[in-house]
């Protein structure tokens, strides 16, 4: 099975917290891309679902994003 997707993937694997209708959850932000990222978190995603995320990646570079997912899996 090929992978559709266009763009190198850049592994992080850094912890951060998602949150979604009010609700926060720790999550692992697992790779990046020039086009979105991945994420494990424990409170359940849907496509289609707005959520923000914060992660430290270095003592002085933190990602603050809002975004919508566009693939959910497990």
């Amino acid at each position: 099975m090929s992978d559709p997707r266009h763009h190198d993937r850049i592994p992080i694997n850094r912890r951060g917290f998602l949150r979604r209708n009010g609700a926060t959850s720790l999550c692992t932000l697992v790779d990046l891309t020039a086009q979105g990222l991945q994420i494990s978190a424990d409170l359940p995603l849907l496509v289609g679902d707005r959520v923000e995320i914060e992660c430290q990646l270095e003592p002085e570079s933190q990602i603050h994003c809002v975004l919508k997912l566009t693939h959910a899996a497990g």
